[in-house]
């Protein structure tokens, strides 16, 4: 695996910054994803398409963003 920005806590917890993209997403395990500016990732539902196997067992997909037109509009418009 690449080496990315990681942040690792006593318990043994990581934070792990990674770039956008859905190759990227799928070659990782998680409870917890964090996308910062979603409407602005060219890739972002494809992303997220590829991060719901991760999430549907419990796992949590959380996605922030100023305005702009796309899929993350249509998501928070549901």
């Amino acid at each position: 695996q690449a080496s990315y920005a990681q942040l690792v806590f006593p318990n043994g917890s990581k934070i792990w910054g990674i770039p956008e993209g859905p190759d990227i997403i799928r070659s990782y395990t998680g409870s917890i994803l964090f996308s910062d500016e979603a409407a602005f990732q060219p890739s972002f539902e494809a992303a997220y398409t590829a991060a719901l196997p991760m999430i549907k067992g419990g796992g949590q997909f959380i996605a922030v963003s100023s305005a702009e037109p796309g899929f993350f509009e249509k998501m928070v418009e549901r």
